[in-house]
């Protein structure tokens, strides 16, 4: 068996994808030039920067991750389709953005974002009067006239939410949203910084229509991104790590919760508010042998964890016992059926694994006995596989791969911080 070297010393995680999405579009439509500090810059984001550009914005990346946003007083209509590549949330947040307003797009991304459902976008914004022909990538937006008032989603998606939030920029009047539950918040938080006004009761948002006006965006590293690095850490003996700048949403730090349940070493120091988002450093140190137990993950807290599940899967194949998820229909719409795909990569290191309808039962091992299956189109499964080969003593695969989507470079700095 290899021998994996120790992470040690302090890694700085690439900026927040979400909250970099969301500036981007909120910039292209802003009157005055948005400055984004922090900013992701990887395949994903590149994606909605090219079509904000096409549609009339400035966008210029500048030196230590800055992003500037010129906004545009009128979108304009290319003949050519706005090309969202692999991200989901560019193509759906576009869908609301481009709803109200005066012209007419077309929609399209690559062969798995075609994938992707978005009839769960397009039903709610039709009943505010939006004109989106199809529930699929490629799909037709005509702009139209769009009505306020109040709507009820019962999709518990902060991407749906956030699609009729930018929609109502522009609607006739204000906007109320109401969920099931409350979901991730990046776009009310936002709104704010812009100008909007937006009003916040739990899962019930109202916000005012208007033009946003430019602002300046500090963006804190991806919390999701740091679970990687918390994952290889915790399972990788002699490491100890800490990520500082992490955004610690409440509706994003549900896959630490998890983790410090089961009895893995993590602390949070230096909480504070970074204008309007909470950051703080996270330390970890990899955990004993045994100290890791099962890992349980209930249907109430999935909305809070969807893109961290494949890689407290991947921390349950190490764990003591049997780890048992439920409630993972929401996994099987992403940009792969993350229950199937999670299924593929633990078989591939093997580790038993038994799928029940929208559940995962997992029992874990003391080391894998292969090397990890990657896959070609989930950026997380391809850094959770990233992970699986540190942690077993093998050296990064040669290209990003996937992985390219939400952070390039991925496998080099675990090896980094392993000669560290």
């Amino acid at each position: 068996m290899l021998t994996p070297r120790p992470l040690r010393g302090e890694a700085r995680v690439p900026g927040d994808k979400s909250v970099t999405h969301r500036a981007l579009l909120l910039g292209a439509v802003a009157s005055g030039e948005t400055l984004v500090r922090g900013a992701l810059d990887a395949l994903d984001t590149r994606s909605s920067a090219r079509c904000v550009r096409a549609l009339g914005a400035r966008v210029r990346w500048q030196r230590g991750g800055e992003l500037a946003v010129l906004g545009t007083d009128e979108l304009l209509s290319p003949s050519a389709p706005l090309d969202c590549g692999n991200a989901g949330t560019a193509a759906r947040l576009l869908l609301g953005l481009l709803a109200g307003r005066s012209g007419r797009w077309a929609l399209t991304g690559d062969e798995s974002l075609r994938a992707r459902p978005m009839g769960r976008v397009c039903a709610p914004l039709a009943n505010l009067g939006a004109r989106i022909d199809g529930e699929r990538l490629p799909l037709a937006v005509q702009g139209a006239p769009l009505s306020g008032g109040e709507l009820r989603v019962e999709v518990p998606s902060a991407q749906v939410k956030s699609a009729l939030l930018l929609a109502g920029l522009v609607c006739d009047g204000p906007l109320t949203v109401e969920q099931p539950v409350p979901t991730r918040d990046h776009t009310e938080r936002m709104l704010p910084a812009f100008g909007v006004r937006c009003q916040v009761d739990g899962a019930r948002i109202t916000l005012h229509p208007g033009r946003p006006a430019a602002a300046q965006i500090d963006v804190p590293a991806d919390p999701s991104a740091a679970a990687f690095l918390v994952l290889a850490a915790l399972l990788t003996p002699g490491s100890e790590l800490a990520l500082p700048g992490v955004g610690l949403w409440p509706r994003r730090t549900g896959w630490l919760d998890v983790l410090i349940r089961a009895g893995a070493p993590i602390t949070v120091q230096a909480l504070r508010e970074d204008g309007v988002d909470p950051v703080g450093t996270l330390h970890i140190r990899a955990a004993d042998e045994g100290q890791l137990g099962a890992l349980s993950v209930s249907p109430h807290e999935v909305p809070d964890l969807v893109d961290e599940l494949p890689m407290l899967a991947l921390a349950a194949a190490r764990a003591q016992g049997t780890s048992r998820f439920e409630g993972l229909a929401e996994l099987r719409v992403k940009e792969t059926d993350r229950v199937a795909s999670i299924a593929r990569l633990l078989g591939s290191l093997g580790v038993p694994v038994v799928v029940d309808g929208d559940s995962l039962s997992i029992t874990g091992v003391r080391a894998f006995s292969a090397p990890p299956l990657r896959d070609p189109v989930d950026h997380r499964l391809a850094l959770c596989a990233d992970v699986a080969r540190h942690v077993s003593g093998l050296s990064p695969e040669p290209d990003d791969g996937a992985g390219a989507v939400s952070w390039p470079g991925f496998g080099q700095v675990l090896a980094g911080l392993g000669e560290g």
